[in-house]
């Protein structure tokens, strides 16, 4: 079975971004994505990489990890993917020992079409592609 064969027609150019990572991310660095609800598209990254993530489906983590132990987690980053001030995002960066930012099509449907604008300016970018008339960016947090 191939569990990535639907994000190959649904949308390609996250489905050529996370083959890209499967074949040039070594080890289990932090990606950062798009959060929200649980049984949906979000955690797309982390769940087709194994790459870990700040914070996926919201209801998931809080079935099987409780509330307290992720508490924070979802507003940090909503704030990462919208925020105007280096130091916040810089902090929310280093406080989850993020390597990789991911900016797809969910990404700036979920917080608009400047999503991750600000990292652009900070972050060197590691990977580019459009396809299917949609483009991925993954920023690198060195």
């Amino acid at each position: 079975l191939d569990g990535m064969r639907h994000l190959q027609n649904a949308v390609p150019a996250d489905y050529e971004a996370i083959r890209w990572l499967n074949e040039n991310v070594d080890g289990a660095p932090v990606i950062v994505e798009a959060c929200g609800g649980s049984y949906t598209a979000f955690a797309r990254v982390s769940a087709n990489t194994g790459l870990p993530t700040v914070y996926g489906w919201d209801f998931h983590e809080m079935q099987w990890r409780g509330s307290g132990r992720f508490q924070g987690r979802q507003e940090d980053v909503n704030r990462l993917y919208v925020t105007r001030s280096w130091e916040e995002a810089e902090a929310i960066l280093k406080r989850y020992n993020v390597r990789y930012v991911y900016v797809g099509p969910l990404e700036r449907q979920a917080y608009g079409p400047q999503a991750g604008a600000l990292l652009a300016q900070h972050l060197p970018l590691t990977y580019e592609a459009t396809a299917g008339g949609e483009s991925v960016r993954v920023y690198e947090r060195r």
